[in-house]
């Protein structure tokens, strides 16, 4: 393990010299490499940054659904929604400013499909539910569910 630190430490040294980390906290430092631990979001950070597509438009019943499911939620659900649509729990450094997903329209799934996503490629694909309750119920259990098997074969068409 000590070769492995000395290897990344070297590897920051030669982008930013360790010199001039010292002037930064731990929490700060773990901010700047790992993303925000607080998800702050609001109606207008998530119309701004969860973009509709591919059908889907800001008017759409099921889009507008997604939006209030997601203000609902609290810091640990918002974690997992996250993790759920970009395979990290946490907002990168910069916060929602630097924070984007695609929502599609899965085309392929009836209502009582599941959500699912292309963590890679930060996109949701959302069947078309009738309720934002049935978004709701379908969307947490694929983000408790998924452990890791959300990622989805992107498709030849």
């Amino acid at each position: 393990v000590d070769a492995q630190i000395q290897s990344f430490r070297a590897g920051v040294n030669d982008v930013l010299p360790v010199q001039s980390l010292v002037s930064f906290s731990r929490s700060e430092l773990r901010e700047m490499f790992c993303g925000e631990d607080r998800i702050d979001w609001d109606e207008q950070a998530l119309l701004n940054h969860m973009h509709p597509t591919g059908g889907l438009t800001e008017r759409s019943s099921t889009y507008k659904f997604l939006v209030a499911v997601l203000l609902e939620l609290d810091q640990a659900e918002r974690s997992r929604f996250l993790d759920f649509v970009s395979s990290c729990p946490r907002l990168p450094p910069g916060g929602m400013a630097k924070f984007h997903v695609d929502v599609f329209p899965d085309t392929g799934a009836t209502r009582h499909g599941f959500p699912r996503s292309r963590a890679c490629a930060n996109q949701l694909y959302l069947p078309p539910y009738a309720s934002k309750d049935e978004l709701q119920e379908k969307l947490y259990e694929a983000m408790h569910c998924s452990a890791g098997n959300h990622e989805q074969k992107v498709r030849d068409l």
